[in-house]
């Protein structure tokens, strides 16, 4: 009995040895996909990080915030004036004046809405078309990089491209409109 009993235990054991072994194999392999998912994941994500920090470093020094500013100033003191006329000929055909000569000189309630509307439509619709811009990066900075570098580094270039125009021209515009505020205040009152 005693050998039979050893007998069993033995054959238990080898059935446990047997059907644990692949299970045991399968956490191994589970641990080091794991382990390699997690070193590739750090890879794209210092190739990311890299990609990141260079873009926003090289669209902070490509981009010239002057000239952006100028350009909000002057498209919104342009497009404002040219939308004030065209404002004023609106509200001219909407509620055309009466035959009198002196009534001229002091334009209704429906032109002067209409002037004002037309200011403001003229001063912040060429932001649309800044926005809107797009400016890729430069191909020489890309050369020999790997496509995840690339993607990334030309995703972030693009918003922080598109961030510094847009709040440049933005600032450029208040104060273009400011200053054609000012002005046709001053001319008025003149």
């Amino acid at each position: 009995m005693r050998l039979y009993a050893k007998l069993h235990t033995l054959a238990i054991v080898m059935v446990l040895f047997t059907f644990s072994a692949p299970f045991v194999t399968l956490g191994q392999r589970n641990s080091a996909q794991e382990e390699a998912n997690g070193a590739a994941n750090n890879g794209a994500n210092a190739i990311g990080l890299e990609a990141k920090v260079n873009a926003e470093r090289d669209a902070n020094s490509d981009i010239n915030k002057l000239i952006w500013f100028g350009v909000g100033a002057g498209t919104c003191i342009i497009g404002s004036t040219v939308g004030g006329i065209g404002g004023c000929a609106i509200g001219s055909i909407l509620s055309p004046e009466p035959e009198d000569f002196f009534s001229y000189a002091v334009p209704n309630d429906t032109q002067m809405i209409t002037t004002l509307v037309g200011c403001l439509v003229g001063g912040i619709s060429p932001l649309i078309g800044i926005y809107n811009y797009q400016q890729n990066p430069p191909s020489h900075r890309l050369l020999g990089k790997s496509p995840e570098y690339v993607e990334f580094y030309t995703k972030t270039y693009k918003a922080k491209t598109r961030s510094i125009r847009t709040n440049s021209a933005v600032a450029g515009i208040a104060t273009g409109c400011v200053l054609f505020t000012v002005y046709t205040f001053w001319s008025v009152t003149q």
